[in-house]
């Protein structure tokens, strides 16, 4: 329920708070007082787009804030934790609401959601489904098959199902694209199947396999070291030559080599070796140094003697180096690219060999999930068929007591050939209003006093299986008045037997039967027209019921005034509800608050 509605220099509204309790709520005033406006500033709570001329004249800003008490509202609370914004269980599940926008530039719109920033779809998501609008317009709904075949589910109690066949048709859909997907494939498959393993055999020819950089490494060390043969046999040579000390013809060099000179250093030092410590460290160290001179010089001399030219390796290395940078330039791709390449296209070659076993396990799986889903549509429209059935009487009886005493009602059910994502029932409602017509699609036929009151007479069938938890009735009196007056009434107060209802009237027999009543007006001061809204006190309710009767002044309209707000009370088997407090911004001799 809406618990409190504070705005801001909102419209011809300086500033106020209106509280609210539970039951149905009337407000009354003269034509043209601003009862709209509050019906306008809640729908901004709601999340409709804010509008630069609701921002009072001379004001840079608008404000409006509302608290509403989703206590009793799992699906609301759910929505909010999914959000990221939580209500506080020591606080009853009240939830704070704020909404500001400028005069100049209406985009520059804050939102506030539990004081945390939030956006306008995010109040929708949250706010949408809690609070139901009825103004002159909505009628055209009456026209719209979701609309219908939601109110159906709605009284049949089929949301839940309705859910799960979503499910279902959604899982049925993919499975039919993926078969699809598959069967187009497999046209082609043959044709894919060559292309797929002539790369596969390009790729062989390369040696893209496990371990390809590894192999590519060996390759390139084996081609640099045959292409360089000749280089490395002279610089062995050569290191050897300096070791041993031969010149290039093998004779001996003029000039001792490295091992005979490393060999004299420790003949020089070891005639010193009893002198002191110090001498025998270097002559170690000598020997140290000689001992390893040795091993190199062997080592070299084996590395020398185990060259061997091999052509046929090194023509082998190049081939595979340059099929590899090749195939490389081609695909755009690295060695590890490559790697990724070649198990893609296995991969492929496996699923398509598998294609016809896949196609044959698919296409049993897409026609079990169908027959499901088909079965599950069946029930649905059985069930939506009994509840259009049983919604069409009550409906009808309630249209007739509501003034239309001849009038007829069809909800007709039509099963369509295929399912759609809530079945395949598809609902329109046929109207005639008096005897001897045909029966129509009733946004055409019907007025708009006579759709006003189809919809409330549909409101007041599904009201008590619904998610929404306050109803704003706007222009629901327009064109009646008298028994059907007092029809429209009973039905409103039915509605907030467990609900809230909000209610802008100009017909005291609905005022009457209201819980609580503010009047609304206007006032002028200092050149300004502003609007005033206050609560009437039970005592004050006969005044404002007589002026709506056209005798304010009238002994006897006060007398009916007190007579109708006492019969519509005791209806309810209860007093006349307590005086509703008003939080005004401002003192006032009238107890104004000054929304």
């Amino acid at each position: 329920m809406l618990v409190a509605l504070r705005v801001k220099n909102f419209a011809i509204v300086e500033d106020g708070t209106l509280e609210f309790g539970k039951g149905m709520t009337a407000f009354t005033g003269e034509t043209g007082a601003g009862k709209s406006l509050l019906f306008d500033a809640i729908t901004l709570l709601l999340g409709a787009k804010a509008k630069s001329d609701l921002v009072r004249t001379g004001c840079t800003n608008a404000e409006v804030e509302g608290v509403f008490d989703i206590g009793q509202s799992t699906e609301q609370r759910s929505r909010l934790e999914e959000l990221g914004f939580e209500i506080d269980p020591t606080e009853g599940g009240l939830l704070l609401v704020r909404r500001e926008f400028s005069a100049s530039d209406v985009s520059k719109n804050r939102i506030w959601i539990q004081g945390l920033a939030a956006t306008r779809k995010q109040l929708q998501e949250v706010l949408g489904d809690l609070v139901e609008i009825s103004g002159q317009h909505e009628f055209l709904k009456l026209g719209r098959e979701e609309f219908l075949l939601s109110l159906v589910d709605q009284y049949g109690g089929l949301r839940a199902d309705v859910v799960d066949f979503e499910k279902l048709f959604s899982q049925a859909q993919l499975l039919k694209n993926e078969l699809k997907e598959i069967e187009d494939r497999a046209g082609q498959r043959d044709t894919r199947l060559d292309f797929l393993r002539f790369q596969i055999e390009e790729f062989d020819k390369a040696g893209i396999a496990p371990g390809l950089e590894e192999s590519e490494r060996e390759w390139v060390a084996l081609r640099n070291r045959l292409g360089s043969m000749e280089k490395l046999r002279l610089a062995l040579d050569k290191s050897l030559m300096a070791f041993e000390g031969r010149d290039s013809d093998g004779a001996d060099a003029s000039v001792p080599g490295a091992l005979a000179e490393i060999a004299l250093v420790g003949r020089e030092l070891r005639a010193f070796e009893n002198v002191g410590s110090e001498f025998k460290t270097l002559l170690e160290a000598s020997e140290d140094l000689q001992s390893r001179a040795m091993d190199l010089s062997y080592r070299l001399r084996q590395a020398l003697q185990s060259l061997e030219a091999d052509p046929q390796a090194l023509d082998e290395a190049e081939t595979r180096l340059s099929h590899l940078t090749r195939l490389k330039r081609k695909y755009n791709v690295d060695t590890e690219g490559l790697l990724s390449l070649m198990r893609d296209y296995q991969a492929e070659i496996a699923r398509l060999d598998r294609s016809e076993e896949n196609i044959a396990e698919l296409r049993d799986r897409t026609q079990a999930v169908q027959k499901r889903l088909s079965e599950s549509a069946l029930k649905l429209h059985e069930r939506r068929g009994k509840a259009s059935s049983e919604m069409q009487k009550l409906w009808e009886r309630d249209i007739r007591l509501l003034g239309m005493p001849q009038a007829e009602l069809k909800i007709e059910v039509e099963r369509l050939a295929e399912e759609r994502s809530r079945g395949f029932t598809r609902v329109q409602v046929l109207f005639s209003a008096n005897p001897g017509e045909r029966l129509s699609p009733v946004g055409k036929v019907a007025s708009g006093g006579e759709l006003s009151r189809i919809m409330l007479a549909l409101k007041n069938i599904v009201a008590g299986r619904s998610e929404v938890g306050v109803y704003l009735f706007d222009e629901v009196d327009a064109g009646i008045g008298g028994e059907t007056a007092q029809r429209v009434a009973e039905r409103l107060q039915h509605i907030a037997s467990e609900n809230q209802v909000l209610v802008v009237t100009h017909l005291a027999t609905i005022a009457a039967h209201a819980n609580s009543q503010f009047l609304i007006a206007k006032e002028t001061l200092k050149g300004r027209t502003r609007t005033l809204i206050r609560a009437l006190a039970p005592s004050e309710r006969p005044h404002e019921i007589a002026r709506m009767l056209g005798e304010s002044q009238s002994k006897a309209a006060l007398l009916l005034a007190r007579e109708l707000l006492e019969r519509a009370q005791s209806s309810l088997g209860r007093a006349p509800a307590p005086k509703k407090k008003a939080s005004p911004a401002k003192p006032s001799r009238r107890r104004d608050a000054s929304p």
